[in-house]
């Protein structure tokens, strides 16, 4: 019996030790985020301001990609010409804060239309009677936009970590202002992207694809409808 309670004692302290020398496990980690979004590997900690910000603009390009896809995909040729009339205009204004407020502009324009073609009841007549290249790539654009709201919401959630280790570590405030921005930024796209995922659910089934359930998988790449550059 001695014996026996000896044994259970030494097991409980080699677990504790190997529980007290395990390493860290890194509770802003992302896999292979930055690598899926064509900006090389990187595995990110709740510690690191840099990697958040990155992992944002990357969640922000994917998005802004995706976006612009499905609205070449379903928009008719007038809508595409003055969304992209209005993006050059934009993007040749000089002031940067102006610039930036021209292009939000141009992006509530952008998901204005995209929200209207969405709740069109012909919706899904008008799919069906695509080709097989051009259902590829609507099926792709539909799956990055979700993709980028999945990585979205989770830096969301994760940026409440971040913000509260840096707030109380005096050598982290210079970088601060920069993670609260991003942080404000990745809200707003999870915000305005939302309704629109919400009215994606039914092209999936339409184009005979699955909507991605991780934020881990990759995006995808296609051959672009005739017309158009192939993007992921």
């Amino acid at each position: 019996m001695i014996n026996h309670q000896r044994s259970r004692r030494y097991v409980v302290l080699i677990t504790l030790a190997v529980t007290l020398c395990a390493p860290k496990v890194m509770a802003f980690s992302f896999g292979n985020l930055m690598g899926t979004m064509g900006g090389g590997s990187a595995d990110t900690s709740a510690d690191d301001p840099d990697a958040f910000v990155q992992s944002v603009r990357a969640v922000g390009k994917l998005m802004d990609k995706s976006t612009s896809r499905l609205v070449h995909c379903l928009a008719d040729k007038e809508s595409i010409t003055m969304i992209e009339k209005d993006k050059k205009a934009a993007n040749e204004v000089a002031d940067p804060e102006e610039r930036r407020a021209k292009l939000m502009e141009v992006e509530k324009h952008r998901q204005a239309v995209l929200n209207e073609i969405l709740r069109n009841d012909r919706l899904m007549a008008e799919i069906q009677n695509m080709d097989a290249d051009q259902k590829t790539e609507l099926g792709a654009a539909a799956f990055n936009f979700t993709l980028a709201l999945l990585r979205g919401k989770a830096l969301m959630e994760q940026s409440e970590t971040l913000i509260s280790n840096m707030s109380s570590n005096p050598a982290m405030q210079s970088t601060l202002g920069n993670v609260k921005e991003a942080a404000s930024s990745v809200s707003n796209q999870v915000s305005s992207a939302s309704t629109i995922a919400d009215r994606l659910s039914g092209i999936f089934p339409a184009v005979g694809i699955s909507g991605p359930i991780s934020k881990d998988e990759s995006p995808k790449i296609t051959t672009a409808v005739p017309g158009h550059q192939a993007t992921p």
